[in-house]
């Protein structure tokens, strides 16, 4: 987890956790999730990738509270989580594994370098599993970065997100 120790800043903030190659990311993923429309702010302009920056930074982030010793089987969705990486570990695996497919099948462009349709298109075959991650699975990765954007969009603002009750 190296770089992701230094302070780096976006919009005036400190990042936590995230790289700003990562949090790019995130802020254009969560965008394409909870979309800005007639009716109001989407995630990114309700502060979501940083409720997810500050989470990942912390208990949740490490798996404090998780059982995390194994055995490392492949669980049933009833079971819930069931991966070895920690929440922070699994974004950050993630993350460089869809850049690295975009990359590939895009022409050297990342996720956030994209149009909006393939971004749609890829989040979509995320959450379908149809796409091969390096490192994490595909359909665990857009679960959780799911969640967590659900989460931030109508958590309370003290903790970074849902900026002016915008959720």
């Amino acid at each position: 987890e190296g770089d992701s120790v230094a302070a780096h800043s976006v919009a005036g903030r400190t990042l936590s956790y995230f790289t700003v190659p990562e949090f790019t990311f995130i802020e254009t993923a969560v965008s394409r999730l909870i979309p800005a429309d007639e009716l109001g702010p989407g995630a990114k302009e309700a502060g979501v990738a940083f409720f997810i920056d500050e989470q990942l930074a912390g208990p949740f982030g490490r798996a404090e509270t998780w059982y995390m010793q194994g055995p490392w089987k492949e669980g049933t969705p009833e079971q819930g989580y069931q991966l070895k990486l920690t929440p922070a570990q699994l974004y950050r695996v993630g993350i460089q594994g869809i850049d690295d497919y975009c990359r590939r099948m895009f022409n050297k462009k990342t996720f956030a370098e994209l149009d909006a349709g393939d971004q749609d298109k890829l989040l979509h075959s995320l959450e379908k599993g149809e796409i091969e991650l390096v490192g994490a699975p595909a359909k665990e990765f857009f679960a959780m970065l799911w969640q967590n954007t659900i989460e931030g969009f109508f958590a309370d603002p003290i903790y970074g997100g849902n900026r002016d009750f915008a959720g």
